[in-house]
């Protein structure tokens, strides 16, 4: 993923983190992503009004938490080559499973794969 370059990869640190942050901040106490402060954007498909899935502005959205999950394992990984020491809090969240989100999230109605 990184090419074995931790000097490359030091230099983004701070932006991983800070923008990690500010989804942190956001999370409610379900565990889910709350609203998105800006047009939330997923993917023009056909099942998405105006590329937005469901939950992106009222919060509690399955496709964020899980892409907000997703990116805290990444993170988690790169924290981890740059031999950095990861908090309780991050490796607890870094670990949580998409059931988690799942069992919270309010909307579960199937969509068709696209």
């Amino acid at each position: 993923m990184w090419a074995g370059d931790r000097e490359f990869t030091s230099r983004f640190d701070i932006g991983i983190y800070s923008v990690l942050e500010w989804y942190n901040k956001r999370i409610g106490e379900n565990g889910l992503l709350g609203p998105i402060d800006w047009w939330p954007y997923a993917d023009w498909c056909v099942d998405l009004e105006f590329g937005e899935p469901p939950g992106a502005r009222e919060g509690n959205s399955a496709f964020f938490s899980l892409h907000y999950a997703y990116t805290l394992k990444n993170a988690a990984r790169i924290k981890q080559v740059l031999s950095r020491v990861l908090s309780d809090k991050e490796l607890s969240q870094a670990g949580q499973q998409p059931d988690h989100f799942f069992g919270s999230c309010p909307y579960r109605q199937p969509y068709p794969a696209i």
